[in-house]
């Protein structure tokens, strides 16, 4: 696959495709990931949503804690997406190893990332050509070895001239591969939950399914994200 994303500009249709064969042929590694990192997080959320914590408490744990531990996985995810293309194995270990190593980075690029994107959203529009400026800041960590500064500015360099493909690509992955399967699914897992009785062990099991659920298409997002940008930075290389 290297030869080709190095050959070929993806559009849409192949970005999903690649993708989901990656997906396919390396769920194994990603399964671990996200039992070792989503799965105790989904169950510390329902121990406290279950023991009477207010919605903040819960909204700290679920989202603060796993936006930090979302960083961690989502980059060992592109490690074992880029090393798929090059076709090289790697297991899940491995991957969090060298994902352990740049997470401080990371903490840091999302940190000044999030602070920017706080200021720009006063005023929508600059908030959004902020946010696809900046969509490839965690694989310019991850994979590029770059600092907590420099990866936005290697995002920015990897998107100019680009800006509407990066744009509507991710904005059509998000919505086919993540939004609408979560939300339908959440949609009749929740119907369920709510014919088992608000509390029961039945409703428990639900939601911990669901999460789990959107954690593996978070990581199909990200596995489709990182072809997309690994084609994206080879296609740059080679126009420099």
């Amino acid at each position: 696959m290297c030869s080709e994303l190095r050959n070929k500009e993806f559009g849409i249709i192949d970005l999903i495709k690649s993708g989901w064969q990656i997906f396919k042929n390396k769920f194994s590694p990603i399964l671990i990931i996200a039992l070792l990192i989503d799965f105790p997080l989904s169950i510390v959320v329902e121990v406290a949503r279950l023991a009477g914590a207010d919605l903040a408490s819960t909204f700290r744990i679920e989202f603060q804690l796993g936006g930090l531990l979302a960083l961690l996985s989502g980059i060992a995810v592109m490690v074992i997406t880029e090393q798929d293309t090059l076709g090289k194995k790697i297991t899940a270990w491995s991957a969090l190893k060298k994902a352990l190593t740049r997470w401080p980075s990371a903490l840091a690029a999302g940190f000044l990332f999030g602070v920017l994107l706080l200021f720009r959203l006063l005023l929508i529009i600059p908030g959004i050509i902020f946010l696809v400026n900046t969509a490839f800041f965690l694989h310019a960590v991850g994979l590029r070895n770059q600092g907590w500064k420099a990866a936005l500015d290697y995002s920015r360099n990897l998107v100019k001239g680009r800006f509407w493909k990066v744009f509507y690509t991710f904005l059509a992955v998000f919505m086919l591969v993540s939004f609408f399967p979560s939300i339908i699914l959440g949609f009749l897992i929740g119907t369920f939950s709510a014919l088992a009785g608000q509390g029961s062990d039945s409703e428990i099991y639900v939601n911990l399914a669901v999460s789990f659920f959107d954690s593996l298409a978070y990581y199909l997002y990200v596995v489709i994200g990182t072809v997309f940008f690994l084609n994206m930075d080879y296609r740059k290389s080679l126009e420099n």
